[in-house]
């Protein structure tokens, strides 16, 4: 049981807002200011535009085009305040704070207070001593002046003072005391803290504590909230204290109010709650009751199935025992139709015998036979069924009204028969035709076997006699095809001594450096991986390259390689290694005339190159996609190339990174292919992996550099095991 709900509109308010509407102004706050000499009230309205006062034939006054005011106090009137200790203090709060007073018959202009330090828009004011003001700002919180007999102080409150909000708080008064509506419930001030806690009005604030207030306001034995949470949902509720410790929350009459924010809340003294909402005025008794809880029924309207053939119209009947017939609210076991299979379409029509707000009641429905659960409530539900298969099904529906009430189930039950081509008789049927079928699949299997079988034997003396010519054909071929192989193999192994004729001689190596080692191993015969070396002057030049492809194309891409190389040095000995790259790509890219188009030759190199300097003391690397590894002090340093091949590619008007670094005695520096990390193995025939390779250069990059080169050989070989090479390798060790 709960009060009655009304919505309202005053004919007296409309002539009031008529002329505002006329005026064009938006209103935002009302005081009924009661004349502390005669007693009688006067009605201040605040707007956008100016403060004016409804008189008693309802004409609407401009206060702030009277002499005294106009453009002194502004115009705008968010929050308007009689004072409870000088009444005669009227307190209007807009982008600052002002006042006027009522003396001998009219309005009279105190002006701004402390507008200096009181800059921001005062939606609220409110206070309960008799020289302290409590204004709520738009955006900045909460703000407290306070009146001294020779000066005005103000002090502003935000988040770090308790607030859960700087926002939408409003400041109201109960039982004489003033409280603050949040974000997150109802606040008070703690003036021995001097900061804002959660209030503990009568046992309530454990219901309002999260969610947000708006307004508020004092209601016959509780309190009144317009509510509103993060969700974007927006209520009323009243919360009345019980004897006990428990308290009776109410919302359900409200539901019938729309979900938005809560522009005003008054209760008059006779038990009416006024609800401000947008344009709309409601209006609530709690002092009359009504069941809202009371039991209302689902209808199904009509049942139609496949062209438009009507199966139920709105009523059951049943036969009485003296042969009358009459409505019944119930599906008779007689009453449940057996359609056949082509009417296994419906449409359902529903409907609720619950008639406030109509069109806000929702349904929800199931087909059981079908459906595993319920549908989501619906306003507007038309359930269609179509193309149901055989069996017994029932159509149940339910509402729920505004006030979340649900309705009584209505129910329809119906069958529908298979179709004949799954009937019991057709069922043997099939059995039978199919007996028959798989019987004469036999005998013509067997007729076509026998003649096949002499068909084969003719062809097999035909084809032996073929047999015998092609053996010797083929032995003929094989014989030819050997030769050939021999031949192109002659000529990989002569591509072979060619590549390492320019590969640079040991020799040569030996002179540049004299720790060292070179472990370079070939997939193929020829090897798509190359090593260079050089010294020019003081700056020996070492290069580890790896050409896509392996085999005769790889060789073909590091002859280029080398033949690049040598004419870039030569032409210019004072390169830095970033350059030598930078000339080598654009040579590559040019000779093998890429531009980038779709479908053209990707071919190109990945490379590792360092010169280290005699004189200066100073080492510089530049790397195509691979790295360079040095090992100082039992510490690895890995210095990465750019991550862009010496061919075309997307980034290929990028200079690449010149490195430049000390280097000490006794630096040990490691370059290599992607050939040794990227062989499978091991147990489980996964890649060996640049991180292993790393440790195990650390574990050995203090032996002499031969017994290096034989542990990474034979690491490989033990790693590698029956596994085929992928790649060539090549990897070269120094020891500066």
């Amino acid at each position: 049981m709960s009060g009655v709900f009304y919505k309202t509109f005053d004919s007296k308010g409309f002539a009031i807002f008529k002329q505002l509407k006329e005026i064009n102004v938006s209103t935002w706050s009302f005081l009924h200011f009661k004349d502390p000499k005669t007693g009688k009230n006067r009605l201040l309205i605040g707007t956008t535009g100016a403060i004016y006062e409804v008189d008693n034939q309802l004409h609407v006054i401009n206060i702030s085009e009277q002499e005294d005011f106009k453009g002194k106090i502004g115009h705008v009137g968010y929050s308007l305040h009689q004072s409870e200790f000088q009444p005669d203090i009227v307190y209007i709060g807009g982008s600052s704070l002002a006042a006027m007073n009522w003396a001998n018959g009219r309005w009279n202009n105190l002006g701004w207070i402390k507008r200096d330090l009181l800059q921001s828009e005062f939606r609220s004011i409110n206070s309960d001593k008799k020289n302290e003001l409590w204004l709520a700002t738009n955006l900045n919180g909460i703000t407290r002046v306070t009146f001294t007999e020779n000066d005005t102080l103000v002090n502003n409150y935000g988040i770090e003072d308790g607030l859960p909000g700087l926002k939408d708080n409003l400041i109201t008064k109960f039982n004489n005391m003033v409280y603050f509506a949040t974000e997150n419930g109802i606040y008070h001030f703690n003036p021995e803290n001097n900061n804002f806690v959660i209030a503990n009005l009568s046992k309530i604030n454990s219901s309002i504590d999260n969610y947000g207030i708006n307004r508020a306001s004092e209601y016959l034995n509780g309190y009144a909230f317009t509510c509103y949470a993060k969700d974007a949902s927006r209520w009323v509720e009243i919360v009345i204290p019980n004897y006990d410790t428990t308290i009776s929350l109410i919302r359900k009459p409200f539901k019938a109010i729309p979900g938005r924010w809560g522009d005003a809340l008054y209760a008059d003294t006779d038990g009416t709650l006024w609800i401000a909402i947008s344009t709309e005025l409601f209006s609530y008794n709690g002092k009359l009751s009504r069941n809202y809880d009371e039991s209302f029924d689902a209808l199904i309207r009509k049942v139609t199935t496949r062209g438009d053939s009507v199966l139920f119209e709105g009523a059951f009947t049943q036969e009485l025992p003296d042969g009358r017939v009459i409505v019944a609210t119930n599906q008779g076991i007689k009453q449940i139709p057996t359609l056949p299979y082509r009417l296994n379409s419906f449409i359902f029509d529903v409907a609720s015998n619950f008639y406030e707000k109509e069109e806000l009641t929702v349904y929800s429905f199931i087909l059981e036979g079908l459906d595993k659960e319920w549908s989501r409530w619906d306003a507007d539900p038309k359930p269609i069924y179509t193309n149901l298969s055989e069996g017994h099904y029932t159509f149940k529906v339910k509402a729920k009204n505004i006030y979340g009430v649900e309705s009584n189930i209505a129910t329809y039950s119906f069958s529908i028969t298979p179709p004949w081509y799954r009937s019991i008789v057709a069922i043997i049927s099939y059995v039978v035709l199919l007996a028959l079928f798989i019987w004469g699949i036999v005998v013509f299997n067997t007729r076509r076997l026998i003649a096949e079988k002499e068909r084969l034997e003719q062809i097999v003396k035909e084809r032996t006699a073929e047999v015998v010519a092609q053996k010797e054909e083929i032995e003929h071929q094989r014989d030819k095809i050997f030769e050939q192989n021999e031949e192109i193999k002659s000529s990989i192994n002569y591509a072979s001594r060619i590549q390492g004729a320019l590969l640079t001689p040991v020799e040569t190596i030996n002179e540049i450096f004299n720790d060292y080692f070179i472990l370079f191993l070939p997939r193929d015969i020829v090897s798509g991986d190359f090593y260079w070396l050089t010294q020019v002057g003081n700056r020996k030049i070492c290069v580890i390259a790896d050409c896509t492809g392996h085999g005769v194309p790889g060789g073909f891409m590091s002859m280029l390689g080398i033949g690049f190389l040598t004419q870039i040095v030569a032409k210019d000995q004072n390169l830095t290694a970033s350059q030598i790259l930078d000339q080598l790509r654009d040579m590559i890219i040019g000779t093998l005339h890429q531009t980038g188009k779709v479908g053209e030759s990707k071919d190109g190199m990945d490379l590792a190159l360092y010169v280290v300097d005699t004189d200066t003391g100073n080492l510089e690397f530049a790397g195509a996609n691979n790295p360079l590894v040095m090992i100082r002090d039992n510490e690895i340093i890995q210095v990465k190339g750019d991550k862009m091949p010496i061919g075309i590619h997307m980034r290929c008007d990028t200079p690449f990174t010149n490195n430049v670094m000390e280097y000490k005695k006794g630096d040990v520096l490691y370059t290599f292919s992607d050939g040794y990390p990227d062989q499978f193995g091991g147990p489980d025939q996964r890649k060996f992996m640049i991180k292993n390779l790393k440790d195990l250069l650390l574990e050995i990059h203090q032996k002499p550099m031969e017994e290096q080169r034989e542990i990474l050989h034979q690491r490989l070989n033990d790693w590698q095991g029956d596994t085929p090479r992928i790649d060539d390798v090549v990897l070269m060790g120094l020891r500066l």
